[in-house]
């Protein structure tokens, strides 16, 4: 945030609105919470830049991510439809 030119810049590089054939670089959500923590430790640095979180959260946070030892997941649900459903249902919160 130190530099709002390049911030912009980056914002509108990655706008969602863009389709696959302007943008291939466009990036998905991780698919597991071990995936999420894996990603969290690679940018902790702009996390934790200025402050902004502290280590200790972003350490908590990791472990807590790792602890649900999800690696398998995605493809263990692939043919279980319903149960997809069902954790979509108790653990995302939209709205």
């Amino acid at each position: 945030m130190k530099n709002p030119k390049e911030t912009l810049r980056i914002a509108e590089e990655l706008h969602i609105e863009k389709t696959a054939k302007e943008d291939k670089r466009l990036r998905f959500l991780p698919q597991s919470c071990s995936e999420s923590a894996a990603n969290l430790e690679k940018n902790r640095k702009y996390y934790e830049a200025e402050r902004v979180f502290p280590r200790t959260v972003i350490d908590n946070t990791i472990r807590k991510l790792k602890s649900y030892k999800d690696e398998s997941l995605l493809t263990k649900l692939k043919s279980e439809p319903q149960k997809v459903e069902e954790l979509m249902q108790n653990y995302l919160h939209y709205g």
